[in-house]
């Protein structure tokens, strides 16, 4: 693959991962809803990264063409307006990859004190109802705890 169309495509895909890191970013800090779309928003920006993350992995295995090209526009033997272009369009791409990776680590810290918050409110839950309310096969349990509703 050729320089510029490596370029673009980093660019394009970076771009993308960029957008939807910063979706899911919005929709981690939105106070949590009880329901599914929220989950399934979230299951979708996940299936959407994975396929750019996807992309640019590919673009990385033949990154040896990129590297090659990428020395040979620091010679004497292109055009200097190609490539002037070409390290303009590269110094966008490093930039993205950067402000993705930051995204892409800030959400990790979201998503960790989101699970923190679940898990604590399941457990004060658990402590509320007592013992289990359901037995092993999903059957409810004469001896199973009771919620007040005096709360």
């Amino acid at each position: 693959m050729e320089l510029p169309r490596t370029l673009q495509s980093l660019h394009h895909h970076l771009g993308q991962l960029v957008t939807l890191l910063q979706q899911e970013q919005d929709t981690l800090l939105k106070p949590q809803q009880a329901g599914a779309e929220e989950g399934e928003l979230l299951q979708r920006l996940a299936h959407d990264k994975q396929e750019h993350f996807q992309a640019l992995e590919d673009l990385e295995n033949n990154r040896s063409d990129l590297s090659e090209a990428l020395a040979e526009i620091k010679g004497a033997n292109v055009h200097a307006k190609a490539c002037s272009e070409d390290l303009a369009l590269w110094a966008e791409v490093r930039e993205l990859a950067l402000q993705a990776s930051r995204l892409n680590q800030l959400n990790g810290v979201l998503i960790r004190h989101r699970l923190i918050h679940n898990q604590r409110v399941l457990n004060s839950l658990r402590q509320i109802g007592g013992p289990m309310l359901y037995d092993a096969a999903g059957n409810a349990s004469s001896l199973a705890g009771r919620l007040s509703s005096i709360a």
